[in-house]
């Protein structure tokens, strides 16, 4: 069984070594970065109209291919290369933003003893008519081991990438222009959470990240070593406030950004604020924070699952928090099938998909029921950029064979166990 990662890029970047970046220079045109009949932005797979652009490697290198779509979501012709000897699939991302596909590259510069620095990042873009692709951002370390980014819109016009990078402890933001500019917005960081695919509505608009406190606060002649506290920034740089206090001794974490307000933990209690101030914060549980085994916002869910003791035995129950008046969570599906590493991957009104031994299964949220595996066909552990995503009425995901990552996809509406798709091979 393989352990399933939390998503953040924690690699050693294997396949970063043996790729290659072709076309990767600077001076981007500044373009509009609506998202309109844009899909899924920001993973494996992104559709833009009836065009599909998606991550699959061969033996030699991971590539970006596109295909076109017909109305029932079929090729309606021959995946073709878009974007060659691109970074490994656990560190890709893709997106589309206006006229232009992001996505991330190994770098191919030499360092003063002439190796190459593979394990130096490279964000690009390239048009989708098909230009040269041109570097907007390199990471700063050489062997960046804890990588997180996202892309923020502000305005019409106005695009940022905001990358974290866990070696450096700092939190970089770039603005998306003709002429790519960056500025360090925070240090000393511990941990990020970033907003996701251009959304700007409530809490969404900000950077949170945590910090250590290095401050001591004398209470009846005793030294109290403060601990970590939130912070929050607009990715343009301005806006930073602190929202927690940094005087007591918590251990703050932050869960989701979700229903447009900021959850995080206490390491008792969970909490929801507004991202403005987390005075007044909203109570969301009251369960021990070790109770909780994985935490997911799916649109209109909060979906949790929690170990429960039970005659000695331990039960792993779904549940979900609710933004009600009563604080209380409701209790949706106890079902044998969850365990201490189910992965929550995707829900809508009436499934919940997620992985256990890497194969996927589905289970109505609705009520108790059986959970059914959907296919044979195992999914990678999820790590980086590899989560499984829906584009439509399919469900893609990464399958590794011989050292190779393909592709596959599964319709969503059926009940049994089908043949998954390979796209390419």
């Amino acid at each position: 069984m393989k352990k399933i990662l939390a998503i953040i890029i924690c690699l050693s970047f294997a396949l970063g070594g043996a790729v290659v970046l072709s076309g990767c220079k600077k001076n981007n045109q500044k373009s509009s970065n609506s998202t309109e009949n844009v899909l899924s932005n920001g993973g494996i797979s992104v559709k833009n109209g009836n065009t599909l652009y998606f991550l699959n490697t061969t033996t030699e290198a991971a590539s970006i291919y596109t295909v076109e779509l017909n109305e029932n979501g079929e090729f309606s012709s021959t995946p073709k290369v878009f974007v060659k000897n691109v970074i490994g699939n656990e560190n890709g991302s893709l997106h589309i933003f206006g006229d232009y596909l992001y996505y991330v590259a190994a770098s191919t510069d030499k360092n003063s003893a002439g190796e190459v620095q593979s394990g130096v990042i490279k964000f690009c873009r390239k048009p989708l008519d098909g230009g040269k692709s041109k570097v907007i951002y390199s990471t700063q370390s050489s062997d960046e081991k804890e990588l997180k980014y996202a892309y923020y819109k502000q305005g019409e016009k106005d695009l940022f990438l905001v990358v974290y990078e866990g070696n450096e402890k700092t939190i970089t933001s770039v603005e998306v222009g003709s002429n790519p500019t960056k500025k360090v917005i925070a240090t000393d960081v511990a941990s990020v959470l970033l907003s996701e695919n251009g959304n700007t509505e409530g809490a969404n608009k900000y950077v949170y990240y945590t910090k250590i406190s290095n401050r001591k606060i004398t209470n009846n002649l005793m030294d109290i070593q403060g601990k970590d506290y939130i912070e929050r920034i607009s990715p343009d740089g301005s806006n930073k406030k602190t929202l927690t206090s940094s005087a007591t001794e918590k251990d703050y974490s932050l869960v989701a950004i979700a229903d447009e307000k900021l959850i995080y933990s206490d390491s008792s209690y969970i909490f929801a604020c507004d991202g403005e101030s987390a005075e007044g914060a909203k109570v969301l549980s009251y369960l021990p924070a070790s109770t909780y085994k994985q935490i997911e916002y799916f649109g209109n869910k909060i979906l949790v699952l929690a170990s429960v003791e039970n005659d000695s035995t331990t039960e792993y129950q779904l549940w979900e928090l609710s933004f009600g008046d009563n604080n209380e969570m409701q209790k949706i599906v106890v079902n044998n099938s969850m365990k201490s590493d189910t992965r929550f991957l995707l829900c809508d009104d009436e499934k919940l998909y997620y992985l256990i031994d890497d194969k996927i299964y589905s289970i109505s949220i609705a009520a108790d029921q059986n959970a059914k595996e959907l296919t044979d066909v195992s999914a990678d552990e999820i790590s980086g950029n590899t989560k499984p995503e829906v584009v439509g009425e399919y469900l893609y995901f990464m399958h590794t064979e011989d050292d190779v990552a393909s592709i596959y996809r599964i319709k969503l509406n059926v009940d049994e166990e089908t043949d998954a798709a390979k796209l390419i091979g």
